[in-house]
């Protein structure tokens, strides 16, 4: 026990063990990239930002995501960057073994303690 402290206590030094409390990043765009290529509107209506759920209709999405499964629903993440990343706020870079569906400074909001997609 008192290993596994001193461990974290000195990766929390150099910025691990979740030291700033702030929720992965890459796993909310991973997990709202999955959904989308999934086809899921509810989720991916879900983990979009409070502005983006106002302006964009659960219905209006379902039809989009569906083409989404359809045309892109086999591709794989292959690279991921966070671009830009200050006081809830960020813009990450990435990109699938798809070129066409590749992301490029997409805004993400940290709201209710969730990463959020705000590109709307």
């Amino acid at each position: 026990m008192r290993i596994a402290v001193l461990t974290c206590a000195a990766l929390l030094a150099l910025g691990a063990c979740g030291g700033t409390n702030e929720p992965d990043i890459e796993s909310a765009v991973r997990a709202y990239s999955d959904a989308y290529l999934r086809g899921n509107a509810d989720e991916v209506h879900a983990r979009m930002s409070s502005r983006c759920r106002e302006r964009t209709a659960l219905d209006d999405l379902r039809p989009i995501v569906a083409a989404a499964r359809e045309q892109y629903g086999n591709a794989k993440m292959t690279s991921f960057e966070v671009v830009q990343q200050s006081e809830g706020l960020a813009r990450v870079t990435y990109g699938y073994d798809l070129s066409t569906i590749n992301q490029t400074e997409e805004p993400w909001t940290l709201q209710d303690g969730e990463w959020r997609n705000d590109d709307c």
